[in-house]
């Protein structure tokens, strides 16, 4: 399943998934690998979900149609994107503590 949503991604963009694979990364045999039925994990699946502006439950076909990314990510880049995707993921419970360390990060850096 999640091979055959990669692909027809990788067709909406007018690319190959070997194209779009080195594009984000990853090896030749990694896209290999999924083609034979290996699916991606943690990190791997967040980064393509923000890739193709999807859900990770999209990419694993637990979503029916692709859902738009959350409100405001118009004109992001990748990164952001990515940023954003993997939040929306975060329980609620959990994101303060995400925010103190991020907030920490910063200021140990000098830019907060």
């Amino acid at each position: 399943m999640f091979w055959e949503i990669f692909e027809s991604l990788c067709q909406q963009r007018g690319s190959t998934p070997t194209a779009i694979s080195q594009e984000m990364g990853f090896s030749n045999a990694t896209a290999a690998k999924w083609k034979k039925g290996s699916i991606p994990q943690g990190t791997t699946l967040q980064k393509i979900a923000a890739y193709f502006d999807v859900s990770v439950d999209y990419l694993l076909g637990k979503e029916e149609k692709k859902p738009p990314m959350p409100e405001g990510t118009e004109g992001m880049g990748e990164n952001e994107k990515r940023l954003m995707a993997m939040w929306s993921q975060i329980p609620e419970e959990q994101k303060p503590e995400l925010l103190t360390l991020i907030e920490a990060a910063l200021r140990m850096r000098g830019e907060h």
